[in-house]
């Protein structure tokens, strides 16, 4: 199943910010593969309520938006990325840190340490299940 954020605004977002598509696709099926299916989490086939994919994509769009310029200095690609963010914000034990021969160019300079920072700084987001069967945050 794929889970998508889909809207007016997201398809404009999207337009602006080249990589924030895949970024954002990739950080929501992150989310639903770490944090759905299992006791104690939402049902992996349920919907993202409206909220969520709200806040989700204002996450994204301000970490991509600022973050962008230094993943594209690495060899990751924005896939990448949104998977690592997912991760490396809710302290998954792996995630841009754990990536130096991604997150490293030809000239030395690791960048996952920076992306590291931002995406702790961004905060974690505990998803669960609402009455309605939604996930929210």
């Amino acid at each position: 199943m794929t889970h998508a954020i889909s809207s007016v605004s997201a398809a404009n977002a999207f337009a602006q910010f080249p990589g924030l598509k895949d970024f954002t696709d990739s950080y929501v099926e992150t989310m639903y593969r770490a944090d759905t299916g299992e006791d104690g989490q939402p049902n992996s086939d349920a919907i993202m309520s409206a909220a969520l994919q709200i806040t989700t994509l204002a996450d994204c769009i301000a970490f991509w938006s600022r973050n962008a310029c230094y993943v594209r200095l690495t060899t990751a690609n924005p896939s990448q990325a949104g998977y690592d963010f997912w991760m490396t914000r809710n302290g998954h034990g792996v995630g841009f840190w754990a990536r130096p021969e991604t997150y490293t160019t030809e000239t030395g300079a690791f960048y996952g340490a920076m992306l590291t920072d931002a995406a702790e700084r961004a905060g974690p987001v505990e998803i669960y299940a609402g009455d309605d069967g939604a996930i929210y945050a």
